[in-house]
């Protein structure tokens, strides 16, 4: 879940900064773009003023009667009459014939050469743009066959009859639009360069934060962890402790000369009278759970998995009492999740699993990677006091000391299997009325057992 949740962030941050990237290009791309249109227009706009100046500034000055021969640029070869009484027509007529140009008004008449005139204008485009040149909307003069319709960039009135229009359009294969186009290529390249740079950067960044974050919180996690299980180990002790003082049967008695060996202390009796004691299944597989969960999370230990089966077994009849049995249960998984512990360490294998099965007469505990019989348990779960300091974490040769003092049958090999195999037959009451419970301190068992 925790591998799906951190999949999920660095998806979600990869989206995010994909998303912001491909908009800053289409923001920049559009925006390059405008500006490039708009300076090829402005340019344009400055080509329809230069042709307003040249040649509305002679029709001005032909039509408002305010010149000389020598006043006027571009307009040479025309005849020009004033209230000529052959002039009949009440509109305006214009009409362009052999390069020849007609303007009649009511009171004016005037035809000039049109081929000086494109001759300036020509001259003025050099080849950088197309040009149509009219008036009241009848094309006059063009370098084009393009209809430029929509490209009209000034229209100015030359008298109340009369209206000049001029329409540009730049050459796709003018060196400005040449140039212009490859700038514009340019730019959107570097911002293209610039946003991958900045993409990949940004992941950079965004991973590093959600690295430390994750980082952040499975250090908190495990301090929580840590917590937690001293809280349990602390609960496991508090159990045994309380129980021990309440049972008559568990008390220690100290014998001179064997102070340094109290720990660990068992909590393994009989029930008072020789009765019996249901344990709920159910209850007490769940305090094993919990307890081996913190565990787990304290030592960061993910790859041992332990499952605890029961098949519907609810009740458990026993001997003995409930935290007598817990005991044993949490020394034994204890020194198998330990052993299992400092072996992942050693050798860096990935996956191991510890089972335990419930059942009425027996327990069976099937550990993978480890191959123990007696005598190597004995030995490899000798220091697990010196490892966890618990009092009431017992090692293997302890439990094994209890398992024959109260007549309980066991058996440990790894024949046949990959791992070992741990089988407990639980006594029956008949079996337990016939032995006797004292319990004593298990090393000073062991010694005085030495001694003799």
């Amino acid at each position: 879940m925790q591998v799906d949740r951190n999949i999920f962030l660095h998806s979600i941050s990869v989206g995010i900064l994909l998303i912001l990237c491909i908009s800053i290009n289409v923001f920049m791309y559009n925006k390059l773009k405008n500006q490039n249109e708009k300076s090829q227009l402005l340019l344009l706009e400055l080509y329809a003023q230069e042709i307003e100046k040249v040649v509305l500034n002679d029709f001005l000055k032909i039509f408002q009667h305010n010149y000389t021969t020598n006043d006027l640029l571009i307009i040479k070869n025309f005849n020009h009459e004033i209230g000529n009484q052959n002039i009949t027509t009440l509109s305006h007529v214009v009409y362009v014939s052999s390069n020849t140009l007609c303007i009649k008004t009511s009171n004016q008449y005037l035809i000039l050469d049109l081929l000086n005139i494109k001759r300036i204008l020509d001259t003025i485009s050099e080849n950088l743009y197309l040009y149509s040149f009219g008036i009241n909307n009848q094309q006059i003069l063009t370098n084009t066959l393009v209809n430029l319709t929509d490209n009209r960039l000034l229209s100015t009135p030359i008298n109340k009859d009369l209206l000049l229009t001029v329409s540009l359009k730049h050459r796709q294969d003018s060196r400005f639009i040449v140039l212009s186009d490859k700038i514009l290529k340019t730019n959107i390249l570097a911002v293209i360069y610039f946003s991958i740079a900045a993409f990949f950067t940004g992941i950079f960044i965004v991973f590093q934060f959600l690295n430390k974050g994750k980082k952040l919180k499975a250090e908190i996690d495990h301090k929580n962890s840590i917590l937690l299980f001293i809280d349990k180990d602390k609960e496991f002790i508090a159990q045994c402790y309380e129980y021990s003082k309440k049972s008559k049967s568990i008390v220690q008695e100290e014998e001179e000369g064997y102070n340094n060996d109290y720990f660990p202390l068992s909590v393994f009796c009989n029930v008072e009278n020789n009765k019996e004691v249901e344990i709920c299944v159910d209850k007490i597989t769940l305090a094993i759970k919990e307890y081996f969960c913190c565990y787990k999370k304290y030592h960061q230990l993910d790859n041992i998995e332990l499952d605890i089966i029961h098949d519907n077994l609810n009740k458990m009849i026993l001997p003995f009492g409930y935290e007598g049995f817990y005991q044993i249960m949490i020394s034994i998984i204890y020194n198998l999740m330990n052993l299992n512990k400092k072996g992942l360490n050693k050798k860096g294998l990935n996956k191991r699993r510890i089972v335990v099965v419930l059942k009425q007469n027996k327990i069976c505990i099937i550990s993978d990677g480890l191959k123990l019989n007696r005598e190597y348990a004995i030995k490899a779960s000798a220091t697990i006091f010196h490892d966890t300091a618990n009092p009431y974490l017992m090692n293997f040769g302890q439990m094994f000391v209890l398992f024959n003092r109260h007549n309980i049958t066991f058996d440990v090999s790894h024949e046949n299997t990959n791992g070992t195999n741990i089988t407990i037959f639980l006594p029956t009451k008949e079996k337990a009325q016939n032995t006797n419970f004292k319990v004593v301190k298990l090393n000073q068992y062991k010694r005085k057992k030495s001694h003799e």
